[in-house]
């Protein structure tokens, strides 16, 4: 978290960092549809609630394509929030927020693009390329560190922390 900024901005801004997430928040701040507009902020909204305002968040990360469907997870101390986007668009709206315990992940795993015999490798953490998948209620969770910038929440420290919480859940 940055020191300027609260845990709350700090979830919308690793929300922006995703770039279809990106998209449907712009476009819905730029007002291009009232239902979009209202869809995308209730989820936000619930979103905070969830998180306690994103002080439980350990990280998060999601993807959704161009027909607006798709994820975000979000790792809490307490368990993983998801919202399922079956479709997002300018006139249709159909998703769900749920929480789920901890003890609901599935297929836990951890890898990085680090390669140990690298020279590379001691001046670029191997956390710097981690991806963290998991399942959870049948649905293919996938965390990664973004490759052009520092975002809160999804940095390798981040995974490393989630990894952590999943694996001793």
């Amino acid at each position: 978290m940055n020191e300027t900024t609260s845990r709350s901005d700090d979830l919308i801004y690793a929300i922006e960092s995703i770039p279809s997430w990106a998209e449907l928040l712009n476009d819905a701040r730029q007002q291009l549809s009232p239902q979009l507009r209202m869809t995308v902020g209730q989820i936000l909204s619930t979103l905070l609630i969830a998180t306690d305002d994103g002080a439980n968040v350990i990280a998060m990360g999601g993807e959704i394509d161009n027909n607006g469907h798709g994820y975000l997870a979000i790792v809490t101390s307490n368990g993983v929030v998801y919202v399922d986007a079956r479709k997002i668009t300018t006139t249709e709206s159909d998703h769900t927020v749920t929480l789920y315990p901890l003890s609901d992940v599935r297929n836990l795993s951890v890898a990085t693009r680090s390669v140990f015999f690298e020279e590379s490798a001691s001046r670029r953490p191997r956390e710097s390329r981690l991806s963290v998948e998991f399942e959870i209620a049948a649905h293919n969770v996938r965390l990664t560190v973004p490759d052009y910038a520092e975002v809160p929440f999804r940095t390798g420290d981040a995974l490393v922390d989630a990894y952590k919480i999943l694996w001793n859940r």
